[in-house]
């Protein structure tokens, strides 16, 4: 499905802020977001009400540093607070 679903690789949402992806993760989201200048149109289910924030920060972490991806690590610690 074309335009529906943003790349995890090579995805500045993705490697830069973490709390953006935390938050992402954690509440869903749900609209458009524009990535390396392509719009999106899709719906991230929110996993906090069925995932530990330990869970969260290694599914975080697993997104920055897979597919080609070289950012830092999210602690359980950034998760909580973000939340």
């Amino acid at each position: 499905m074309p335009g529906t679903f943003p790349p995890l690789a090579k995805n500045p949402y993705v490697t830069g802020d973490p709390n953006k992806v935390i938050h992402t993760v954690a509440d869903g989201l749900t609209g458009s977001i524009s990535v390396n200048g392509k719009t999106y149109n899709g719906q991230m289910p929110a996993w906090k009400s069925s995932l530990s924030d330990g869970d969260i920060a290694a599914v975080v972490t697993y997104i920055r540093s897979s597919f080609g991806n070289k950012a830092s690590a999210v602690t359980t610690a950034q998760v909580t607070k973000a939340k």
